[in-house]
């Protein structure tokens, strides 16, 4: 593990390492790296030399520094010095953070470019660290943060490179490293799961059912081979540490895979992308905004439609409440009793066949127009369907044929 005494005194190594040279260039005598230690308590330097490489360099008698050109030969002599070595630092960080810290250790892995990686597990997470000590070597490494895959700098870099994303080496060894990488972890998750329905309120979670025939229908007429079977078809699951139990379907297409999961992270369902076996963002991705948006007017149309079911049963009762009176005046009497009255209307009685035929035809105009009214929320919930067209597929410019059962086939 890695004291803080030792943490205060690689801190002022590193910092003294100016950044265009490299750490391996930059040489400590014993004496120095003593100094640099002052008055922490417990620093021992035989414990601290395995962050060390130990190298013999010509030095000055006279001077006390480096042999060059400007030194006489006579004085030339041979020093043992101290380079720091970034590998032993870098591999006592992680050890520091398993052993004292959240994460737990699982292995080395096969350095790329020379750069130290481990390996990690951190809760339900697969995380790599890759350390640097050198600004080309970060800016040039091919690191994927969306792959769970974190860079952890041993010094200022001066870059914006996966800013959001990556350590300073120090921040493994504090008490607020659990929870920033939480942050991380969280923020890597939503920029690569995109959410196409919550179902927090009630109507949405009243139809999930539905919501998920439909989407196993789009996917199926959309090319993709979908299985139910979720960890059979995606090892992915357990490198990056989701949970089979949120898994509704996987979606298998050519070179990736659409992950279909719901719940426990978010409050619906959400789509996660594979690309040869990589976590990759789908917001963008036609195949997901295509569905999230016919999706998304298809809930929004059984809304509506539900809640004129909910109100027209109100309304009916006002109307056929007054039909119903109107529609038993009008039986009870004849054409010839209409004409009668109309005619001892001193006002209208010129127009009294006019008006009898006139009365007779209203009212079986607004029976009509209740009848259609009635049954009208009707007939679209039966003909409302919640199957989707496939992903490209041209759509009906007509909203109640765009959503039939008839037809999508």
């Amino acid at each position: 593990m890695i004291s803080n005494s030792e943490k205060e005194v690689l801190r002022k190594c590193l910092s003294e390492c100016p950044l265009p040279v490299g750490v391996d260039s930059k040489y400590f005598t014993k004496e120095e790296i003593c100094t640099n230690a002052g008055e922490e308590s417990g620093f021992k330097y035989t414990t601290f030399k395995r962050f060390l490489t130990t190298k013999t360099k010509p030095f000055c008698e006279q001077c006390n520094e480096p042999f060059s050109s400007n030194c006489k030969e006579v004085y030339r002599t041979k020093k043992t010095v101290y380079t720091l070595d970034p590998v032993g630092i870098s591999e006592g960080v992680i050890r520091t953070a398993s052993e004292a810290g959240p994460l737990e250790f699982v292995e080395d892995v096969s350095p790329v470019d020379g750069q130290y990686r481990a390996r990690c597990r951190f809760g339900e997470h697969n995380i790599t660290f890759e350390f640097f000590s050198e600004r080309d070597a970060f800016l040039q490494s091919k690191i994927d943060p969306f792959d769970m895959e974190f860079p952890v700098l041993l010094r200022s870099m001066n870059t914006e490179n996966h800013q959001r994303h990556r350590f300073r080496w120090e921040e493994l060894l504090s008490e607020q490293f659990s929870n920033r990488l939480s942050s991380i972890i969280t923020d890597v998750r939503n920029k690569v799961t995109a959410v196409f329905a919550e179902y927090t309120e009630e109507f949405v979670e009243n139809h999930r059912t539905e919501i998920k025939r439909s989407l196993r229908d789009y996917f199926t007429r959309s090319g993709y081979s979908v299985h139910s079977e979720v960890a059979e078809h995606c090892p992915e699951l357990e490198e990056y540490g989701i949970e089979v139990e949120t898994a509704d379907y996987v979606c298998i297409g050519d070179n990736e895979k659409i992950l279909v999961t719901h719940g426990k992270t978010r409050d619906g369902w959400y789509m996660q992308r594979f690309v040869e076996g990589k976590l990759t963002s789908v917001e963008n991705e036609p195949i997901f905004s295509d569905f999230h948006e016919q999706i998304d007017e298809k809930i929004r149309r059984y809304k509506r439609i539900s809640k004129q079911l909910s109100s027209a049963s109100q309304v009916m009762r006002g109307l056929g409440g007054i039909i119903a009176v109107v529609t038993i005046i009008l039986a009870a009497l004849s054409t010839n009793e209409i004409e009668q009255f109309v005619q001892s209307l001193p006002i209208v009685s010129t127009y009294s066949s006019e008006l009898t035929v006139g009365i007779i035809f209203f009212n079986i105009f607004v029976m009509i127009i209740f009848i259609i009214m009635l049954l009208f929320p009707y007939l679209k919930e039966k003909a409302f369907s919640w199957k989707t067209y496939p992903c490209g597929a041209s759509r009906s410019r007509v909203k109640i044929i765009r959503h039939m059962k008839y037809g999508l086939d």
